[in-house]
């Protein structure tokens, strides 16, 4: 196994990061940096877009354009002007953002809300489809970890500060929600659940934030393996590359969010700069798996 980082990249807040199988790239959001981030591993080039709000996931779509999940709704980015513009507005509750999001088997995109305070259970589950967006679920005090089993049939979703990894049945075709139970819990891992996704062997991929390791589990819910990284400040995955083997991990970095939220910007004193590998994009490759392709967004469904 092998860990290298991408050069000129330092999040905030890391979070998002998704593989364009079509076009070869990686994107990824800066949450409270405000922006999108895109990554060319053929050319090692990074380009940037600000965001008018905080930045929860981004998608690639069906077009030429990114479907971006902001703290208030769904946005398109115009990837050559910049311009971004509303597709829908989440109905949520003061104190609640969307939190994070990815694509549904079907192509529907489905994101999580959370308590700004982490502390009220006041997220929940809200799907786009066909410019509708409906609520499919409640009760998350932090959503975060959206995926799906190869399938689709199989739901995941965690809330963080439970330390929880929930499992629904899903309808594919229509993107209903059975009840939820409990997939698996992290505490002893000494970490709290945050980005995830399904590999090949439709395994779960899990980021414990906090522990600075990635967990590996099995459709039954047990722990089958975990990577440790360089930061205990993780907060997703995705696994892309030409040949589905390369793990990117994004990350945070704490003394960054104390100042934004101390000041209201980057601290001049330099108390942004944490350790070196916190905020960076990693590359893990020598897994010995294998990832599959995540659905672009379908803005209308059949």
């Amino acid at each position: 196994m092998k860990i290298t980082t991408v050069p000129g990249v330092r999040t905030v807040v890391g979070e998002g990061p998704v593989w364009d199988a079509q076009r070869q790239l990686l994107y990824f959001v800066d949450l409270l940096g405000d922006r999108v981030g895109r990554f060319d591993p053929s050319s090692g080039d990074v380009h940037t877009w600000p965001t008018p709000v905080h930045a929860a996931a981004v998608s690639p779509s069906q077009g030429v354009e990114l479907v971006l999940t902001l703290a208030d709704g769904f946005h398109r980015l115009d990837v050559v002007t910049g311009a971004i513009s509303s597709l829908a507005r989440v109905d949520l509750p003061p104190g609640a953002i969307l939190s994070d999001a990815k694509v549904d088997r079907s192509g529907r995109l489905v994101a999580v809300s959370s308590d700004e305070s982490f502390v009220r259970p006041i997220g929940n589950l809200h799907s786009l489809e066909n410019g509708v967006v409906r609520t499919t679920d409640t009760g998350h005090t932090i959503g975060n970890g959206p995926c799906w089993s190869k399938n689709g049939r199989t739901f995941y979703v965690s809330d963080s500060v439970k330390s929880t990894i929930y499992a629904y049945e899903c309808a594919p075709e229509t993107g209903v929600l059975g009840s939820r139970r409990v997939f698996a819990t992290t505490t002893e891992l000494g970490g709290m659940p945050d980005g995830a996704t399904v590999d090949a062997d439709d395994h779960v991929w899990v980021v414990i934030h906090g522990a600075g390791v990635i967990a590996r589990f099995a459709p039954d819910g047990s722990l089958q393996a975990t990577v440790t990284m360089p930061t205990k400040h993780i907060t997703s995955l995705t696994i892309g590359g030409p040949n589905f083997d390369t793990l990117y991990v994004t990350s945070l970095q704490p003394a960054a969010i104390r100042a934004r939220v101390a000041d209201g910007g980057p601290d001049e004193s330099g108390a942004e700069v944490d350790g070196d590998s916190d905020g960076r994009l990693f590359v893990v490759t020598g897994l010995g798996v294998r990832g599959v392709p995540e659905p672009v967004v379908r803005l209308s469904i059949d």
